[in-house]
């Protein structure tokens, strides 16, 4: 055998032994094959791009190929609620509420299930029932540890042995912020205090599902509003002394986030998720949008649509990429890094 075979089969073995000792365990992986790509939502038509292409292209990387430029990453999840990136092991986080599970996804290593609640997801009538975790959070001083959004009450979890941990670390002083739609509350849970803390700092949301702060002034805060058919954005300013004071300044309304004043209009979804990025917003819009909001003005500057079919619920950036969770799948494109360079 020639030295080009040997160095061949070298490659393939190679290739085997990677395909084995990396990713998920193999006993879970009879389970993660379920969570594949759904080719049926691939209907190019039915992805727009609308408004200016050159704010659409100033956040979303352009690709040459049209194919490449939006990745569907897996599907047939209960509902993908919130994501979380961690910058230390370049690996998303996110939970399914339906199915009560935590998830994760590295570019390597592919799909994995970190831990799973011991909830039931489905009735006779076959409804879906929200008992699993609607929200996750990471502890930036702690590895392997999260903070899960469950109903009625936050939860500190190990995730490598499964273990509830008391949520007072003793890590320096952070903040927690979380949302309660039904009492249309906003809270800040302060970590690593003598003595645990939850306040809440406003109540002026009417259905508050997220908080994100501008990256360009961190005392600018946004919080979606969402009620099928009422969406909104609120615009805080955060005064964040010992007693966090948070000031309404604005709210972009129904009107104001209408593309056109029609195309959303009476469609499913609504104001879900939300990012900064740059001075844009990006938004979860009816439609299965992704809406581009100037932080300053609340106008909308354009809008991306995924495929029929996908009401989108989060959108997050971590490693230059863009991330989008749906009802049932999620989804990924890549951040313009040079332009954002060009920008700042």
């Amino acid at each position: 055998m020639t030295s080009s075979r040997w160095i061949g089969v070298c490659i393939f073995l190679y290739g085997i032994l990677y395909s084995y000792t990396s990713g998920a365990p193999l006993e879970k992986l009879w389970r993660l094959n379920f969570y594949f790509r759904d080719y049926r939502l691939f209907d190019r038509n039915s992805m727009r791009k609308e408004g200016s292409v050159e704010v659409i292209d100033s956040v979303f990387e352009p690709k040459y190929f049209e194919a490449t430029w939006l990745q569907q990453i897996g599907s047939n999840f209960g509902e993908v609620e919130q994501f979380a990136w961690s910058e230390a092991e370049s690996k998303l986080y996110f939970v399914d509420s339906v199915n009560s599970k935590i998830f994760s996804y590295h570019t390597w290593t592919g799909l994995d299930i970190e831990y799973e609640f011991n909830h039931t997801k489905t009735g006779k009538e076959k409804t879906f029932a929200r008992n699993g975790p609607s929200g996750i959070a990471l502890d930036i001083k702690e590895a392997n540890t999260v903070y899960i959004s469950m109903p009625s009450k936050i939860v500190r979890l190990n995730l490598k042995n499964g273990k509830p941990l008391p949520l007072d670390s003793e890590s320096i002083k952070e903040y927690l912020y979380f949302t309660v739609p039904q009492s249309s509350g906003v809270y800040r849970v302060t970590l690593g205090a003598a003595s645990q803390t939850v306040e809440r700092v406003t109540t002026k949301v009417k259905t508050p599902t997220q908080v994100a702060f501008s990256t360009r002034n961190p005392k600018q805060a946004f919080v979606g509003n969402c009620v099928e058919g009422d969406y909104s954005v609120y615009v805080f300013e955060v005064d964040q002394s010992e007693k966090e004071q948070w000031t309404l300044k604005q709210e972009w309304n129904i009107d104001s986030l209408q593309w056109n004043n029609s195309t959303i209009k009476k469609q499913a979804g609504c104001v879900r998720g939300l990012t900064s990025v740059n001075g844009n917003l990006l938004v979860t819009c009816p439609g299965g949008r992704i809406c581009i909001v100037n932080e300053q003005t609340g106008a909308l500057k354009a809008a991306v649509k995924l495929y029929d079919n996908v009401v989108l619920n989060d959108v997050a950036i971590g490693a230059n990429q863009i991330w989008m969770a749906s009802n049932f799948s999620f989804w990924r494109a890549y951040l313009n890094v040079q332009k954002q360079k060009t920008d700042l």
